[in-house]
């Protein structure tokens, strides 16, 4: 040991460790254990041998997407078309409360005001998340002064929301839209709901040149209503939908036009003096036509059933079905034609369908 009198304690310690530390062994000279002796194992004769096989790491994999795993984890995990049904049938509840909302909506008082010239086409395009259209109600003017159409429109609607109008003459016709903003989301929360009655006035015009008004109206459910009036032989109506029933009450009109691509059409026309034609792409018509002495009548659907019962019992008949049967006065007709005549024959009626059966009664 050094003695050197500078050098701490722990100096001489290490100078004593270092100078007794005994060399490490050669690396001939270290005794290895026998080949299977150790517990992976070495290759004898220093030959190279592969090293052993250790499990894989416990790395979480990152690319893994829980939301897309076939494998059900969970013994009480829900099963996902139960889920799905569970949304539609929330959907349809809160559709129905929505639904069952507009109906109870107050109307106002006061409607908002529109004019026309009797000659362009009325369209009506009602938009909304929810909406219910009591009726469109087709009346003449009491006032033979008046030369132009006149549309009113009674509204009432969800507290949060208020209906918008627009206008504007596009080519033959003046375009009449009624809409309302899109409530939250798929749910409609809070209810968003529009109620509508609207009143189309047309003027009286005279015997030799009725007024002719056509009515385009985007609606389910429509009801045309026609009020009494001392001129009812001057009301001409027509009336068209995409998609939607028509439902007729007690209507008095010169000519009578009534179009829709999908719906029935259904209802009483009390009197006509000139022509009905009703025409349905894909629908049923079931009418009660009144007094209709000299009239002209066509009921036509692609795909559908036509029933008509007339009060009047003067007219000649053709009616035609390409599958399906006929029944005229209750009684079963061979055969898919039937021509005909009650009384004197004065006005005609054609009923015609290509899928569907025909009831005649009179």
């Amino acid at each position: 040991m050094s003695n050197n009198p500078f050098l701490t304690e722990e100096d001489k310690y290490l100078e004593q460790g270092s100078s007794i530390a005994a060399p490490p062994p050669a690396y001939e000279d270290v005794v290895r254990p026998g080949y299977s002796d150790h517990p992976y194992g070495y290759p004898p004769n220093n030959q190279s041998f592969p090293p052993p096989s250790f499990p894989p790491p416990t790395v979480p994999n990152y690319n893994h997407n829980p939301l897309v795993s076939t494998e059900n984890h969970q013994p009480n995990s829900a099963n996902p078309n139960e889920k799905s049904v569970g949304i539609k049938l929330a959907v349809t509840t809160i559709s129905v409360a929505n639904s069952k909302a507009c109906s109870q909506i107050q109307l106002n008082e006061n409607p908002e005001k529109f004019t026309f010239d009797p000659k362009l086409i009325l369209k009506l395009d009602v938009e909304g998340s929810q909406h219910k259209v009591d009726a469109v109600n087709v009346l003449q003017n009491p006032s033979p002064d008046e030369t132009n159409v006149n549309v009113e429109v009674f509204t009432g609607s969800s507290s949060r929301v208020t209906p918008q109008f627009e206008k504007k003459i596009q080519n033959d016709s003046f375009v009449l839209r009624v809409f309302q903003k899109v409530g939250f989301g798929v749910f409609n929360i809070p209810p968003r709901c529009m109620r509508l009655k609207i009143n189309v006035i047309l003027p009286q015009g005279n015997a030799g040149n009725p007024t002719f008004n056509n009515i385009q109206v985007k609606e389910l459910n429509l009801k045309l209503i026609k009020d009494e009036s001392d001129k009812p032989y001057q009301q001409s109506i027509g009336l068209s939908t995409v998609e939607g029933d028509i439902q007729l009450e007690e209507i008095k009109g010169n000519i009578i036009d009534i179009k829709t691509q999908e719906g029935n059409v259904g209802g009483s026309i009390l009197s006509l003096s000139k022509e009905l034609s009703v025409s349905t792409d894909d629908g049923n018509v079931d009418l009660y036509l009144g007094i209709a002495p000299n009239a002209m009548v066509m009921l036509q659907t692609d795909n559908g059933n036509v029933g008509l019962t007339m009060v009047e019992s003067s007219f000649a008949y053709k009616v035609r079905t390409n599958d399906g049967n006929i029944r005229i006065n209750d009684e079963m007709i061979n055969g898919l034609s039937k021509n005909g005549m009650a009384g004197d024959g004065k006005s005609i009626v054609n009923i015609i369908t290509d899928e569907g059966n025909i009831r005649l009664n009179y």
